[in-house]
Formats: structure tokens, sequence, C-alpha cells
């Protein structure tokens, strides 16, 4: 184990519903440094960015918590590969001329 590792803040994954990692996301975006906070967060793998990834896992938070949960209808899950297919539209009706 490195010194860093043993001696370093320790990591943590950020949890919305967590009012110290709230407050502490609130001093990391006031002071626009990580240095200040006593523990760092993990990147989790769908995110690419530790920012983006707190800020939707706050905003989902946020949105639950106003309106409750999420859920989606049956018709509206789609998976991997599936398209959705719209109708075709009906061909225009066209004056017909008289020449």
């Amino acid at each position: 184990m490195s010194k860093i590792q043993q001696y370093g803040r320790p990591f943590v994954t950020f949890d919305a519903s967590n009012s110290e990692h709230r407050k502490l996301f609130h001093e990391i975006v006031k002071y626009n440094n990580f240095g200040r906070s006593p523990i760092r967060f993990w990147l989790e793998n769908e995110h690419n960015n530790l920012m983006n990834q707190i800020s939707k896992d706050l905003t989902d938070y946020y949105l639950t918590k106003e309106f409750g949960s999420m859920k989606r209808r049956e018709d509206e899950i789609l998976t991997v590969g599936e398209v959705r297919v719209r109708p075709a539209p009906k061909p225009k009706k066209t004056k017909k001329s008289n020449v």
C-alpha cells in the first residue's frame, strides 16, 4: 500500500440522501476546489466526470423527493437495440390539374 493511500483522505461513493455529502458538494462548488473536502468521492463506471455524476445524483434525489417515484409506463421501456416504430405517414392528397 502506498503512503498516499495510507495517509490520504478516504474514498466514498457519493450518496445524495446523505446530508453530509450534499454539504461537502456545496463547499466543492462554492470554492471550486476539492482540496477542502475531508473525503474523496469515487467516480462510478457509467459517468465520465465526477461533477456530472454528482449533479445527476442530486437531480434524481430532489425530483424523486418532490414528485415521488419516477417509474415509466410499461410501453415506454425499450431494451438495447429495440426501435420504436412510427406509423407511416398518410400520403398527401394532390389536386388534379385539368390540362
